[in-house]
């Protein structure tokens, strides 16, 4: 790591004091990345771990004080498939991709940062769930190497719309099947009131978008099952406290499929640079038989087409439901690193054997209904 130098901030309070620097470095950099912009970072931080210190890694050219590369992580304690373990992960995770921030100038980042890490003792497992750049991937698989760690590696199938110059050439793309459940859903649902769509900020028209939002997603599958981020899980959700950090660099919206004055579905899109990010959508589950979510999804699509300031939709990440609207998928990796310490390396190969089925179904009928 010649010639740069590694920070790491622990505190909610050190990361706020490096705001401007931070996001002038994603905007250099990474500027089609939403999720490690220093709002999102700092909303989910403040939402889903308030008391909770963090590692935040700054990597800096040393002749000329830059940010050059950064690894927004934490260590919390977890029960990581019947074993209590302290998880290392990205802060954010599952918002966006697990990558670590490398810029062109970066030398060395992961070595690093875990080097700093062994000098804690503070880990048993990692894991980083998206990992969509190889350079990462690659890096993760040396480090593991060197520090004599287990590293698992699974892929899947990224889901993404390349939009074409029109909505009818997308459409065109799609089965006649697709077509068809399309032009009846849009049919049943103006039988039963007016259609339209509503684009809202987060920020600007936050009460609104929030109101309409939620009252969607307290009648959808992700908040009974507790996976909506409007399920409350501190003082305030995470699309408060986002509204309260500021925009980043812009582009985040939430779009509403209304049937008369009634929300029936929503999405969060995030426009970076040429590309649009899924983050989270949801429907009204008295709805989805007549699929509102795939025309909510279309009307978008048919809306970034027209408009003609991105080229890419990305679905972020798998799900049946993707593979209706995408046209092209890339592979991501799911990786796990079992820390060479002897808890790790048994944690790792127990999971390898069919003794681990047996141990899981103790834990889970432990576990008071």
């Amino acid at each position: 790591m010649t010639g740069q130098t590694l920070e790491c901030l622990q505190s909610y309070a050190e990361f706020q004091s490096v705001r401007t620097e931070w996001d002038a470095f994603i905007n250099r950099s990474f500027p089609e990345n939403y999720a490690r912009t220093h709002a999102w970072l700092s909303a989910y931080w403040e939402t889903h771990h308030p008391d909770q210190s963090a590692l935040i890694y700054i990597q800096r050219d040393a002749a000329q004080g830059r940010i050059v590369a950064a690894a927004p992580l934490l260590i919390k304690q977890e029960n990581f498939g019947g074993f209590r373990v302290r998880m290392l992960q990205t802060l954010g995770s599952g918002l966006g991709s697990d990558d670590f921030l490398m810029g062109a100038e970066a030398n060395q980042t992961v070595r690093a940062v875990f080097s700093h890490l062994e000098s804690l003792r503070t880990w048993d497992v990692s894991l980083f769930r998206r990992v969509t750049l190889d350079r990462f991937r690659d890096d993760l698989s040396a480090i593991s190497e060197a520090l004599n760690c287990r590293a698992d590696v699974r892929n899947s199938a990224e889901s993404i719309v390349l939009l074409p110059d029109s909505y009818e050439a997308y459409l065109a793309s799609r089965s006649s099947k697709f077509r068809n459940n399309l032009k009846n859903a849009i049919k049943k649902l103006e039988q039963q009131g007016s259609l339209s769509v509503e684009v809202l900020s987060p920020f600007t028209q936050s009460e609104r978008a929030l109101a309409l939002c939620e009252e969607v997603a307290r009648k959808s599958w992700q908040f009974k099952s507790g996976k909506s981020h409007f399920n409350k899980t501190a003082a305030a959700s995470f699309y408060e406290n986002l509204s309260r950090s500021g925009s980043g660099a812009g582009g985040e919206e939430f779009v509403v499929l209304l049937l008369d004055d009634k929300p029936v579905a929503f999405l969060l899109g995030c426009k970076r640079g040429r590309y649009y990010h899924l983050v989270d959508t949801a429907y009204d589950e008295a709805f989805s038989a007549v699929s509102v979510g795939r025309v909510l999804f279309c009307k978008t699509i048919e809306r970034l087409i027209n408009e003609g300031d991105v080229n890419r939709f990305s679905l972020e990440g798998d799900g049946r439901y993707k593979d209706f609207f995408a046209n092209e998928t890339e592979t991501a990796h799911l990786i796990v690193l079992y820390h060479g310490s002897l808890y790790g390396r048994c944690i790792g190969l127990i999971r390898k054997t069919a003794l681990y089925g047996f141990i899981k179904k103790l834990k889970t009928a432990e576990t008071p209904q």
